[in-house]
C-alpha cells in the first residue's frame, strides 16, 4: 500500500484538521490501471473510463 500526497486522477487532497479524517482511499482498476477516489469514480466506486473488470484498494491519501 502507498501513500500519496493527492489522488493521481484529480486534484483533490487531504488537510491537516482536528476534526477531518486521517486518510481517504484510492482504488485501482483491475483492467486499465487508472488510479482513482471516489469523488472522481464514476456511479457506484467504478471506474471513471466505464471499465467493468473490477477494483481494489491498495492506495492512501494522508493528511499532510
Amino acid at each position: 500500500m502507498a501513500s500519496l500526497s493527492s489522488c493521481p486522477g484529480c486534484p483533490r487532497t487531504l488537510k491537516k484538521s482536528l476534526l477531518g479524517g486521517a486518510y481517504f482511499p484510492v482504488y485501482t482498476c483491475f483492467t486499465c490501471k487508472k488510479k482513482y477516489c471516489s469523488e472522481c469514480s464514476g456511479p457506484g466506486g467504478r471506474c471513471p473510463k466505464g471499465c467493468t473488470g473490477g477494483y481494489g484498494h491498495f492506495d492512501d491519501v494522508y493528511a499532510r
